[in-house]
């Protein structure tokens, strides 16, 4: 998973310190997996932490979940073939919209818990203990935003390609479209968050890793996709270790 390490420092965090009393032991890892949290010490907690612990959890579990489901997404993108034919296209776009689907039910997920701890923020008397509850929200909070705004893109990636299936221009046309404006009549990337052939320079510059191609295909299209939720994954990733660090504050206050 893209921040693994991040995970089991931010559920460590919370094992060590709010883990209220009637918390049931994580199940037993598969056979051969690496087990990512222990309980290493059990405490009475007071409802406030009890609360902290349980939507903390709860959010913590969904962003990891997104992030695992970007991975996946970034996998698809690099493997999909939108070009060769009608059967592998449709499969390739199904299997892309199932995964944004997915990203999508994490972050709401997600959401709805990040808002219950700015709930119990709001109701916090001590002005230090409020700002280090809020200082884990705003920092995981934000990861769950960063991966919102690539799941919306994807979705966008997607609905252009399904929108192109639809739109079709003779070749000539095709040719004075390129000549004339330089680009295509559909741009493989309009509605893809990797922005237009035209617009992307000025966003990503001439970075050929992001930028490889020139008009390019589908399936290209989709490598650039991939490497461009790559790049912002590293920002997602930044958040969640803000928030690990956050949480042993948290923590230390319960």
């Amino acid at each position: 998973m893209f921040s693994s390490p991040v995970a089991t420092h931010l559920l460590l965090a919370l094992a060590l310190g709010i883990v209220p009393a009637t918390t049931t032991p994580p199940p037993s890892p598969a056979p051969g997996s690496v087990q990512p949290l222990k309980l290493i010490v059990r405490i009475r907690a007071t409802n406030r932490c009890a609360k902290i612990a349980a939507h903390s959890n709860g959010a913590i579990d969904a962003a990891l979940r997104a992030d695992q489901t970007l991975t996946n997404t970034i996998s698809a993108l690099r493997t999909v073939d939108l070009d060769s034919n009608g059967l592998t296209r449709t499969h390739g776009l199904h299997r892309l919209e199932d995964l944004g689907s997915a990203i999508a039910h994490a972050v709401r997920r997600g959401s709805q818990e990040i808002s219950a701890l700015r709930a119990l923020a709001a109701k916090e008397t001590d002005p230090v203990k409020k700002q280090q509850l809020l200082d884990f929200v705003n920092a995981l909070g934000g990861a769950i935003y960063r991966q919102q705004q690539i799941g919306r893109d994807l979705d966008g990636f997607v609905a252009g390609r399904y929108a192109k299936s639809l739109y079709h221009v003779s070749e000539d046309e095709e040719k004075m479209n390129i000549f004339t404006q330089h680009r295509r009549t559909f741009t493989p990337m309009q509605g893809s968050g990797i922005l237009t052939i035209d617009s992307a320079p000025d966003r990503l510059g001439n970075d050929p890793v992001t930028m490889p191609y020139v008009n390019p295909t589908d399936t290209q299209a989709a490598h650039m996709a991939a490497n461009y939720y790559f790049q912002r994954q590293v920002n997602v990733s930044n958040d969640e270790a803000t928030a690990a660090h956050a949480i042993l504050a948290v923590a230390g206050g319960c």
